[in-house]
């Protein structure tokens, strides 16, 4: 697809990038044939891109008759994300170069649990990043996934897991700390755009990723899209009320106590039959949920314990049985690493919009 007047530059170098990013290595005539661009078009492009080092062009291998091709790829220097992940336990970091490659790892344990050494922890990972990259001066993007409510402006609304989280604007916090544009997001939405960017959700326009474990969480994809909503609540399933003993409790509240009684058995074959099915039946009132608002094709889980996934899956899909969804459950691939996969692609996305708000503002 060629974009129009009056974005045509603007629009065609995005889709430029974005194809050099999918294909890796390309010929002008092969992205010509693929793209629709013509010859002028497409030198008028690249013109910019290679001035500015965002892309690069080397002469290709040969082995054919006649002169080897000329092949363009992305400067893997022109640019580089850096992710991470707040957990009550730990910090999780990781940073990618422009083409997409994860460069490194840096992960640290929050023993005390306060701001200062989550600070403590950002600014370890910023500096290991600083000092592995051959270009400290290129990093353009951070993006944090974090246990909580986040809305629009990256302010962490609600935080059971992490209250020291709690009301603070933390992506314009860091934005200032490190001078870097900085996005905040909640962990199970950043955790579905993870399996979709390298877990087994690649082939999906419209999945869910579920997470229970301490808490409950929901990330939704539609179209390709991440969904936030109005206030950045979409996907919080666990305020659905429920009864319970004849109480009315939250959907998060049921889960997790069911979560509980599952990870603690009894040897009792009766006490386990009901556990199951309990925890079952609250799963499948997540499911059935996300699916009757969204349509999904899948839902992708992160469920403890997950030695007793298969079993609870199989009572799961016994239950929607008696209603119309028919829809794929699949344990995630990255599980517990998806978050941080997510948070991985968000960086690598800014840092695309940072490169062509820089190249813009060049000209």
């Amino acid at each position: 697809m060629v974009a129009r007047p009056p974005l045509i530059r603007d629009l065609n170098q995005a889709l430029l990038l974005a194809y050099l990013r999918a294909r890796r290595l390309a010929s002008r005539s092969q992205i010509q044939a693929e793209m629709g661009f013509s010859k002028a078009t497409l030198n008028a492009i690249l013109k910019e891109l290679l001035t500015l080092g965002l892309v690069r062009e080397e002469r290709g291998p040969g082995g054919g008759t006649g002169r080897p091709a000329r092949q363009l790829s992305l400067n893997p220097e022109a640019a580089y994300g850096v992710a991470a992940v707040l957990e009550p336990g730990g910090l999780k970091g990781a940073w990618v170069d422009f083409q997409g490659e994860i460069r490194g790892y840096h992960r640290v344990a929050l023993r005390e649990r306060t701001f200062s050494e989550v600070l403590e922890g950002l600014d370890g990972l910023l500096q290991q990043v600083k000092s592995s990259v051959a270009y400290p001066d290129r990093l353009a993007a951070l993006a944090v996934a974090v246990p909580g409510s986040v809305d629009q402006e990256g302010r962490i609304r609600l935080s059971v897991k992490m209250p020291i989280l709690e009301g603070l604007a933390l992506a314009a916090f860091l934005a200032e700390r490190y001078d870097l544009p900085t996005y905040v997001e909640n962990d199970a939405k950043l955790a579905a755009l993870g399996e979709k960017w390298a877990g087994d959700a690649t082939g999906y326009k419209n999945l869910a990723f579920l997470m229970v474990k301490e808490g409950v969480g929901a990330g939704i994809i539609l179209n390709d899209r991440l969904q936030r909503g109005t206030r950045g609540l979409a996907g919080e399933v666990g305020y659905l009320l429920v009864e319970s003993d004849g109480e009315v409790i939250s959907l998060e509240e049921a889960l997790v106590t069911s979560r509980l009684e599952v990870l603690n058995l009894s040897p009792d074959s009766q006490a386990e039959e009901n556990s199951l099915n309990r925890y079952a039946f609250h799963l499948t009132q997540v499911i059935i949920a996300l699916t009757a608002v969204a349509d999904l094709e899948a839902i992708f889980l992160d469920i403890e314990p997950q030695e007793w996934l298969p079993t609870l899956l199989e009572r799961v899909g016994k239950f929607l049985m008696k209603t119309p969804y028919a829809l794929e459950l699949r344990p995630s691939r990255l599980s517990g690493e998806a978050p941080l996969y997510g948070a991985i692609a968000l960086a690598l996305g800014q840092t695309f919009e940072a490169s062509l708000l820089g190249l813009r503002n060049r000209r």
